[in-house]
Parts: structure tokens; sequence; C-alpha cells
């Protein structure tokens, strides 16, 4: 689309005090020198003193080129920022609803937080809610757990930071995104997003599952080969109590299980009240 200008920022170029270019790709859109644009997040506004290429400045500029952009003012933009004009902002939530291609051979585990890269802009992700997949004999959707190896899938996510998107119908230079695995750096998924869901529009009320694992409790079961459990032995004696949690320690292990004893830093000792 060369309606709307979406600006990604991949780098700024400062190689003396005199220069400050911001360059990327133009996604869509047109832009012109002398064009007023707002910086996104921070939503400042300035005006484009210059259109760098390799060959030399130009007067305009269209998607897909690969451009660097003067301003007239100093502005704190960096990576992962967008440039666009005031008249035509894209979207921003921190929840998508989204469809899925999965690409790993590992399923995808809901407990676990993945990265979301998109545009130029990478940020932590959990996926909330899997809406179904889409049935490929009937391109129907059906409930499903989880996405596998090939499976195309409705889901919802939730960013740790707002995106600044259009819906893949319109505009896919920012609307499309990818899944990245953390651990192993493995591209898992590949994204198209619909829309941002109500729930985000406007201020969020706040980060959840701003903690989610990137190692999950699945993940740690198939590498163990067992299920984590927290075990509290007490007892009206602290050293009879420790000398129990050793054994239960030597029991576990000779059985080729992974345990370990957690000593507390102090031992309360709980009496039973009379007549209990």
């Amino acid at each position: 689309t060369l309606t709307d200008l979406r600006f990604p920022v991949q780098y700024v170029i400062r190689p003396s005090l005199d220069y400050r270019g911001f360059a990327g790709q133009i996604a869509s859109g047109v832009v012109r020198r002398g064009d007023e644009l707002v910086a996104l997040p921070s939503g400042r506004r300035s005006t484009v003193t210059s259109i760098d290429t390799h060959d030399g400045p130009l007067e305009e500029a269209f998607a897909p080129m690969s451009v660097t952009l003067r301003l007239a003012d100093a502005m704190d933009i960096s990576r992962g920022d967008m440039l666009v004009r005031e008249g035509a902002r894209p979207e921003s939530s921190q929840r998508l609803d989204a469809m899925l291609v999965w690409m790993a051979e590992r399923p995808m585990d809901p407990d676990k937080s993945y990265l979301i890269k998109h545009t130029t802009r990478m940020v932590r992700a959990s996926i909330e809610r899997v809406v179904g997949i889409v049935d490929p004999d009937t391109l129907q959707p059906v409930p499903a757990p989880r996405l596998g190896l090939n499976d195309i899938g409705r889901v919802e996510l939730r960013c740790h930071q707002p995106l600044f998107f259009d819906a893949y119908r319109r505009n896919r230079g920012t609307g499309a995104f990818i899944l990245i695995d953390s651990l192993s750096n493995d591209t898992v998924a590949a994204g198209m997003i619909q829309a941002g869901t109500s729930a985000a529009t406007g201020a969020d009320a706040g980060p959840a599952r701003e903690n989610a694992p990137q190692v999950s409790a699945a993940e740690r079961r198939a590498r163990l080969g067992q299920s984590g459990a927290v075990v509290t032995i007490g007892g009206s004696d602290g050293a009879s109590a420790r000398e129990r949690a050793f054994l239960i320690e030597r029991v576990l292990f000779d059985a080729g299980l992974v345990a370990a004893v957690v000593l507390a830093d102090r031992v309360i000792v709980m009496r039973p009240r009379p007549g209990r």
C-alpha cells in the first residue's frame, strides 16, 4: 500500500554531532521532504529535512525503498520505533488476535513465553489462548489445546510491550510477524495479525503473565523424566525432621530421580494443641 506511511526505524546513524539519521526500510506509503511525521511511541512531531540514500538525497521515497531520514528536531528515537503521519496512525496494542502457522517440530507450549519480531521491534510475548486450528479437509476451525508442526490456528497473544501494527489484510508489512524460541533462537511460527483485541484498546490494565518462564514445566518433565514437587517435612524436633529429609533424598536419588533438600534458615517447631 502507498496510502499509509509506515517507517520502522532499524538503525540510528550518528557519525558526528552534525548528522543524525534514522535508517530503515519503508514498509508502506510515501515520504517526502518537508513532511511532518510523528514518532511512536513518544508521539513527538518533526519535519523531514532530508531523505538520504547511497546515491544521494531524494525528494521522495516509497515502499519498499531503504533510506535514511533526517528530521528538523533532535528526537530520542531508537530501533523499533516507527515514523508515521499524524492523520494515519497504526493500531497500538499489547493484545493481538492473530493467525499462526506453526513451523517447529516441538509443539507449541502455552506455558512458555516466546519472542515476537514485528518489523524492527522485538518483545517478549505469551500465547494466552488457542481459539482453534484450521481443519485442512473442511477449512473450518476446530478446538485444540495447542499447535503442532504445520498447524494453522487462531490465537490470542499478549505482548509485554505495545506493538504498532495494521491488520494483515490492510498492510502486509506491518501485519506480519514471527515467533522465536528465546533459548534456541529458532523461528517457531509465522503470524498474521487480524486485529488488536478489544481488551487492549487504550491503556492496558497491566502486563499479564509478565513472569512467564522461558523453560516450561512440560519441558522440564521431558528433560528429567519426572514431575516436580515440593515436600515440607516438619515435626516437633528440627533435627529429626532434617534426618528424615536427607533419608528421603537418598532413597529418591537411588531410584534415579533428581532430588535436593533445601534447609530453612530458621526451624519453627509447631506443637499441637491439647486435644488435637
